[in-house]
Protein backbone atom coordinates (compact mmCIF):
# COMPACT_ATOMS: atom_id res chain seq x y z
CA UNK A 1 0.00 0.00 0.00
CA UNK A 2 1.36 3.91 -0.99
CA UNK A 3 1.29 6.08 1.64
CA UNK A 4 -0.68 8.32 -0.52
CA UNK A 5 -3.65 5.79 0.49
CA UNK A 6 -5.70 7.03 3.42
CA UNK A 7 -8.01 5.06 5.44
CA UNK A 8 -11.49 7.20 5.13
CA UNK A 9 -12.50 8.07 9.30
CA UNK A 10 -14.80 10.56 10.16
CA UNK A 11 -12.41 12.61 12.33
CA UNK A 12 -10.40 13.20 8.78
CA UNK A 13 -12.99 13.20 5.94
CA UNK A 14 -16.62 14.08 7.48
CA UNK A 15 -15.90 17.89 6.11
CA UNK A 16 -14.77 16.36 2.68
CA UNK A 17 -16.07 15.52 -0.68
CA UNK A 18 -14.63 12.81 -3.48
CA UNK A 19 -15.01 13.06 -7.39
CA UNK A 20 -14.55 10.40 -9.87
CA UNK A 21 -12.04 10.38 -11.63
CA UNK A 22 -12.53 12.37 -15.19
CA UNK A 23 -10.47 9.97 -17.31
CA UNK A 24 -7.83 6.97 -16.95
CA UNK A 25 -4.74 8.49 -16.60
CA UNK A 26 -4.41 6.89 -13.66
CA UNK A 27 -4.44 3.59 -14.99
CA UNK A 28 -1.89 3.90 -17.55
CA UNK A 29 0.35 1.56 -15.70
CA UNK A 30 -1.51 -1.76 -14.78
CA UNK A 31 -0.54 -4.16 -17.21
CA UNK A 32 -2.71 -6.99 -15.50
CA UNK A 33 -5.27 -6.59 -13.26
CA UNK A 34 -7.05 -9.75 -10.92
CA UNK A 35 -10.61 -10.34 -12.43
CA UNK A 36 -13.00 -10.63 -10.24
CA UNK A 37 -15.81 -13.65 -10.63
CA UNK A 38 -18.95 -11.29 -12.02
CA UNK A 39 -16.81 -9.79 -14.32
CA UNK A 40 -15.18 -13.04 -15.68
CA UNK A 41 -17.42 -13.64 -18.78
CA UNK A 42 -17.09 -9.62 -19.56
CA UNK A 43 -13.42 -10.12 -18.91
CA UNK A 44 -13.20 -12.87 -21.09
CA UNK A 45 -15.00 -11.75 -23.71
CA UNK A 46 -12.67 -8.77 -24.03
CA UNK A 47 -9.10 -9.67 -23.23
CA UNK A 48 -6.86 -12.60 -23.09
CA UNK A 49 -7.07 -14.42 -19.80
CA UNK A 50 -3.76 -15.85 -18.03
CA UNK A 51 -2.99 -17.18 -14.68
CA UNK A 52 -0.09 -14.47 -13.17
CA UNK A 53 2.87 -17.45 -11.82
CA UNK A 54 3.17 -15.90 -8.55
CA UNK A 55 3.57 -17.44 -5.13
CA UNK A 56 1.96 -18.87 -3.33
CA UNK A 57 -0.77 -19.64 -6.17
CA UNK A 58 -1.35 -18.18 -9.36
CA UNK A 59 -3.96 -15.66 -9.79
CA UNK A 60 -6.58 -15.10 -12.50
CA UNK A 61 -5.37 -12.19 -14.78
CA UNK A 62 -6.50 -9.78 -17.48
CA UNK A 63 -3.73 -8.95 -19.77
CA UNK A 64 -4.16 -5.30 -20.49
CA UNK A 65 -0.36 -4.54 -22.07
CA UNK A 66 2.53 -6.16 -23.77
CA UNK A 67 4.97 -4.44 -21.70
CA UNK A 68 5.09 -3.91 -17.77
CA UNK A 69 3.84 0.10 -16.70
CA UNK A 70 2.10 -0.38 -20.07
CA UNK A 71 -2.04 -0.54 -20.50
CA UNK A 72 -3.01 -0.41 -23.86
CA UNK A 73 -6.43 0.18 -23.27
CA UNK A 74 -6.04 3.64 -21.90
CA UNK A 75 -6.42 5.97 -25.21
CA UNK A 76 -3.56 9.02 -25.19
CA UNK A 77 -6.45 11.43 -24.02
CA UNK A 78 -7.23 9.11 -21.01
CA UNK A 79 -10.63 7.64 -22.79
CA UNK A 80 -11.13 3.67 -22.34
CA UNK A 81 -10.59 1.84 -25.18
CA UNK A 82 -11.66 -1.56 -24.01
CA UNK A 83 -14.33 -3.33 -24.47
CA UNK A 84 -14.53 -3.99 -20.79
CA UNK A 85 -13.57 -1.94 -17.28
CA UNK A 86 -12.03 -4.69 -15.28
CA UNK A 87 -13.28 -3.71 -11.30
CA UNK A 88 -10.06 -3.39 -10.15
CA UNK A 89 -9.86 -0.35 -12.54
CA UNK A 90 -13.40 0.91 -11.96
CA UNK A 91 -13.13 1.19 -7.68
CA UNK A 92 -10.33 3.63 -7.93
CA UNK A 93 -9.79 6.37 -5.80
CA UNK A 94 -10.73 3.49 -3.35
CA UNK A 95 -9.05 0.31 -1.84
CA UNK A 96 -10.77 -1.78 0.74
CA UNK A 97 -7.49 -1.99 3.24
CA UNK A 98 -6.93 -5.64 5.66
CA UNK A 99 -6.25 -4.49 8.58
CA UNK A 100 -6.69 -7.62 10.49
CA UNK A 101 -7.89 -10.94 10.17
CA UNK A 102 -11.19 -10.97 8.27
CA UNK A 103 -11.35 -7.02 8.67
CA UNK A 104 -11.17 -4.58 6.02
CA UNK A 105 -10.82 -0.79 5.81
CA UNK A 106 -11.97 1.54 3.55
CA UNK A 107 -9.05 3.72 1.89
CA UNK A 108 -8.76 6.92 -0.21
CA UNK A 109 -6.07 7.86 -2.81
CA UNK A 110 -4.91 11.35 -1.61
CA UNK A 111 -2.62 11.20 -4.63
CA UNK A 112 -5.04 11.56 -6.65
CA UNK A 113 -6.79 15.27 -5.98
CA UNK A 114 -9.99 13.63 -6.06
CA UNK A 115 -11.03 15.00 -2.88
CA UNK A 116 -12.14 18.43 -1.80
CA UNK A 117 -13.62 20.08 1.70
CA UNK A 118 -17.35 19.84 1.18
CA UNK A 119 -17.68 23.78 0.64
CA UNK A 120 -15.88 23.91 -2.45
CA UNK A 121 -17.94 24.34 -5.29
CA UNK A 122 -21.42 22.06 -5.24
CA UNK A 123 -20.94 18.85 -7.06
CA UNK A 124 -18.90 16.26 -5.68
CA UNK A 125 -20.09 13.01 -3.16
CA UNK A 126 -19.90 13.33 0.35
CA UNK A 127 -17.68 11.19 2.45
CA UNK A 128 -20.38 10.79 5.35
CA UNK A 129 -23.64 12.11 6.05
CA UNK A 130 -25.06 14.23 8.76
CA UNK A 131 -24.97 11.95 11.36
CA UNK A 132 -21.33 10.43 10.89
CA UNK A 133 -22.49 7.01 9.03
CA UNK A 134 -20.79 6.80 5.43
CA UNK A 135 -22.84 8.77 3.24
CA UNK A 136 -25.23 6.85 -0.01
CA UNK A 137 -22.78 6.68 -2.62
CA UNK A 138 -19.45 5.90 -0.69
CA UNK A 139 -21.03 3.32 1.02
CA UNK A 140 -22.53 1.73 -2.72
CA UNK A 141 -18.39 1.99 -3.25
CA UNK A 142 -17.65 -0.11 -0.56
CA UNK A 143 -19.79 -2.80 -1.10
CA UNK A 144 -18.97 -2.37 -4.82
CA UNK A 145 -15.70 -3.21 -3.70
CA UNK A 146 -16.26 -5.86 -1.26
CA UNK A 147 -18.41 -7.45 -4.06
CA UNK A 148 -15.28 -7.32 -6.16
CA UNK A 149 -12.78 -8.75 -3.75
CA UNK A 150 -15.28 -12.00 -2.76
CA UNK A 151 -15.55 -12.50 -6.25
CA UNK A 152 -11.50 -12.47 -6.63
CA UNK A 153 -11.66 -14.46 -3.62
CA UNK A 154 -14.20 -17.06 -5.49
CA UNK A 155 -11.46 -17.00 -8.33
CA UNK A 156 -8.75 -17.70 -6.44
CA UNK A 157 -10.12 -20.94 -5.06
CA UNK A 158 -10.61 -21.98 -8.41
CA UNK A 159 -7.10 -21.79 -9.62
CA UNK A 160 -6.16 -23.55 -6.45
CA UNK A 161 -7.87 -26.39 -7.35
CA UNK A 162 -6.52 -26.27 -10.78
CA UNK A 163 -3.15 -26.05 -9.56
CA UNK A 164 -3.21 -28.93 -7.71
CA UNK A 165 -4.80 -31.50 -10.08
CA UNK A 166 -1.91 -30.50 -11.96
CA UNK A 167 -3.90 -28.50 -15.02
CA UNK A 168 -1.99 -25.37 -15.80
CA UNK A 169 1.34 -25.25 -18.15
CA UNK A 170 3.49 -22.41 -18.90
CA UNK A 171 2.47 -19.93 -21.52
CA UNK A 172 4.79 -17.14 -23.06
CA UNK A 173 2.64 -14.82 -25.41
CA UNK A 174 4.55 -13.21 -28.23
CA UNK A 175 2.73 -9.96 -29.25
CA UNK A 176 3.73 -8.15 -32.46
CA UNK A 177 4.47 -5.08 -32.65
CA UNK A 178 5.69 -2.65 -35.13
CA UNK A 179 9.55 -3.53 -35.24
CA UNK A 180 9.08 -6.88 -34.16
CA UNK A 181 7.73 -8.67 -31.29
CA UNK A 182 7.27 -8.89 -27.57
CA UNK A 183 6.92 -11.68 -25.71
CA UNK A 184 5.09 -11.90 -22.30
CA UNK A 185 6.76 -14.19 -19.81
CA UNK A 186 5.69 -15.75 -16.33
CA UNK A 187 2.16 -16.80 -17.19
CA UNK A 188 0.59 -19.84 -17.09
CA UNK A 189 -2.78 -21.20 -19.47
CA UNK A 190 -5.27 -24.28 -18.77
CA UNK A 191 -3.55 -27.36 -20.18
CA UNK A 192 -6.22 -28.41 -22.41
CA UNK A 193 -4.85 -32.07 -22.86
CA UNK A 194 -4.39 -33.05 -19.04
CA UNK A 195 -7.81 -31.07 -18.88
CA UNK A 196 -9.11 -33.83 -21.20
CA UNK A 197 -7.34 -36.35 -19.36
CA UNK A 198 -8.36 -36.10 -15.91
CA UNK A 199 -10.54 -38.84 -14.50
CA UNK A 200 -14.22 -38.70 -12.74
CA UNK A 201 -13.56 -38.10 -9.94
CA UNK A 202 -10.90 -35.59 -10.06
CA UNK A 203 -13.14 -33.39 -12.50
CA UNK A 204 -15.75 -33.81 -9.99
CA UNK A 205 -13.68 -32.03 -7.86
CA UNK A 206 -12.67 -29.39 -9.71
CA UNK A 207 -16.01 -28.82 -11.27
CA UNK A 208 -17.30 -28.20 -7.69
CA UNK A 209 -14.38 -25.85 -7.01
CA UNK A 210 -15.57 -23.50 -9.68
CA UNK A 211 -12.20 -24.43 -11.89
CA UNK A 212 -14.04 -25.83 -14.94
CA UNK A 213 -16.03 -22.60 -15.36
CA UNK A 214 -12.79 -20.65 -14.80
CA UNK A 215 -10.92 -22.89 -16.99
CA UNK A 216 -12.94 -22.71 -20.14
CA UNK A 217 -13.58 -18.95 -19.90
CA UNK A 218 -9.62 -18.78 -20.05
CA UNK A 219 -9.16 -20.69 -22.56
CA UNK A 220 -11.57 -19.26 -24.70
CA UNK A 221 -10.32 -15.78 -24.08
CA UNK A 222 -7.04 -16.86 -25.52
CA UNK A 223 -8.53 -15.58 -28.60
CA UNK A 224 -8.48 -12.26 -27.78
CA UNK A 225 -4.92 -11.79 -28.13
CA UNK A 226 -6.20 -9.93 -31.46
CA UNK A 227 -7.16 -6.81 -29.22
CA UNK A 228 -3.82 -6.58 -27.51
CA UNK A 229 -2.84 -6.32 -31.16
CA UNK A 230 -5.21 -3.79 -32.35
CA UNK A 231 -4.79 -1.63 -28.70
CA UNK A 232 -0.92 -1.97 -30.00
CA UNK A 233 -1.58 -0.23 -32.93
CA UNK A 234 -3.69 2.70 -31.98
CA UNK A 235 -0.76 3.81 -29.55
CA UNK A 236 1.74 3.22 -32.60
CA UNK A 237 -0.49 4.95 -34.77
CA UNK A 238 -0.56 8.34 -32.56
CA UNK A 239 3.12 7.77 -31.68
CA UNK A 240 3.68 8.43 -35.31
CA UNK A 241 1.16 10.93 -35.78
CA UNK A 242 3.34 12.89 -33.21
CA UNK A 243 6.86 12.54 -34.36
CA UNK A 244 5.51 13.76 -38.05
CA UNK A 245 3.49 16.86 -36.18
CA UNK A 246 7.03 17.49 -34.28
CA UNK A 247 8.92 17.50 -37.29
CA UNK A 248 6.91 19.80 -39.24
CA UNK A 249 8.87 23.09 -38.83
CA UNK A 250 7.30 26.11 -37.14
CA UNK A 251 5.52 28.79 -38.97
CA UNK A 252 7.63 32.01 -39.18
CA UNK A 253 6.55 35.56 -40.41
CA UNK A 254 10.10 36.33 -41.87
CA UNK A 255 11.23 34.72 -45.13
CA UNK A 256 14.28 32.41 -44.85
CA UNK A 257 16.98 34.36 -46.65
CA UNK A 258 20.34 35.10 -45.32
CA UNK A 259 20.50 37.80 -47.57
CA UNK A 260 17.74 39.81 -45.55
CA UNK A 261 19.11 42.56 -43.73
CA UNK A 262 16.68 44.57 -41.25
CA UNK A 263 18.02 48.33 -39.72
CA UNK A 264 16.46 47.80 -36.81
CA UNK A 265 17.59 51.11 -35.76
CA UNK A 266 15.19 52.83 -38.50
CA UNK A 267 12.68 50.57 -37.76
CA UNK A 268 12.18 51.81 -34.12
CA UNK A 269 12.45 55.10 -34.66
CA UNK A 270 9.22 54.39 -37.41
CA UNK A 271 7.51 53.26 -34.88
CA UNK A 272 7.92 56.00 -31.68
CA UNK A 273 7.33 58.55 -33.87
Amino acid sequence: MTQSMQPVTARDYAARKWFNPPNYHFATGEHLVTVSAPEMAAAGRAFPLAFADVKPLPVLVALLGSRPGKNLFVAPNGRWIGAHLPMAIQRYPFSLVRTGDNNYALHFDEASGLAKDLAVGEDGFPFFDAEGALAQHTRYVLEYIARSLQGEEVVRRAAAALTRHGLLEPWTLAIPTGDGQVQIGGLLRVDEKALAALGAEHLAAVRDAGGLAVAYCQLFSMSNVSALTAAEKVHRDHEERERQRMAIPQHSFLPEDDNLKIDWDTLLNNLEK
